[in-house]
């Protein structure tokens, strides 16, 4: 997930749509070899289209990606990235560079 300004945009938008027309192989199960190789790569390719997004964001000047591990469940992940994300003191440092993360210096 993303976010460049905390707001929604109608013009932030990746789809992807199937018709057969490839003529690749029909992946039928989740153990079959295709659906391995074919969501790695649509992984990847998700990856590269989001990270374009939120850098072309109007006035981006910074890309900061936040990881969470070990978290309860993806719910609770995504929560806690969300508030991370949209917090103005963690977009303040970022863009100042100047993350000053305690008190005490």
């Amino acid at each position: 997930m993303i976010s460049v300004d905390g707001d929604t945009s109608t013009n932030d938008f990746v789809s992807i749509m199937a018709n057969g027309a490839s003529g690749a192989p029909e992946i039928s199960s989740i153990n079959d070899f295709h659906y391995k190789i074919f969501r790695s790569a649509l992984h990847e390719i998700c990856e590269k289209l989001t990270t374009k997004i939120a850098v072309d964001g109007e006035g981006a000047s910074k890309l900061v990606q936040i990881f969470v591990e070990n978290a309860r469940s993806e719910a609770s992940a995504r929560q806690m990235a969300s508030v991370v994300a949209s917090s103005p003191l963690v977009k303040t440092a970022c863009h100042g560079a100047d993350p000053n993360w305690g008190r005490g210096r």
